[in-house]
């Protein structure tokens, strides 16, 4: 057969079959997928949010000529009674705390207590509250032992 335009059959054009294993199927539509959590809290029904769950911020901030407060955000998120959290560190610091409005945000509060309060506020929530290390924010910042001003 001269002059014959037949082409071979693994030749030919058209749509191709591509296969997928489930594993890379799986990361692909996980991928797409919108980041979300649940929260559970004993006795309670389950909360599901969107998005990544906040850490708990502790930060220090600069008040007057050498005064320093500790400043802790996003314990109602974990399911803490920031009034609850106050109190204990007021009794365990022996300093004076406050609760505040945390700004921008409606129905939210942050606490403040007086000092650099870092170490003492991770020990309760990593000890009494049990928190977990990667929720909480801001434990860097404690003050390194035998270093006074």
């Amino acid at each position: 057969q001269v002059g014959s335009s037949v082409t071979p059959r693994h030749q030919r054009a058209g749509p191709q079959r591509r296969s997928l294993t489930v594993s890379p199927c799986r990361a692909r539509c996980l991928d797409r997928m919108q980041h979300c959590h649940q929260l559970l809290f004993p006795g309670q029904e389950p909360i599901l949010k969107k998005g990544h769950p906040e850490p708990i911020d502790i930060s220090v901030a600069s008040r007057g000529s050498n005064k320093k407060v500790t400043l802790i955000k996003n314990l109602e998120l974990y399911g803490l009674d920031p009034h609850t959290v106050a109190s204990a560190l007021q009794r365990r610091v022996q300093a004076s705390s406050a609760i505040n409005p945390l700004p921008g945000a409606k129905d939210r509060v942050q606490v403040q207590i007086q000092g650099n309060q870092v170490t003492h506020v991770g020990k309760l929530l990593l000890d009494e509250f049990r928190i977990p290390r990667k929720h909480i924010q801001g434990l860097e910042k404690a003050q390194k032992p035998g270093k006074k001003k």
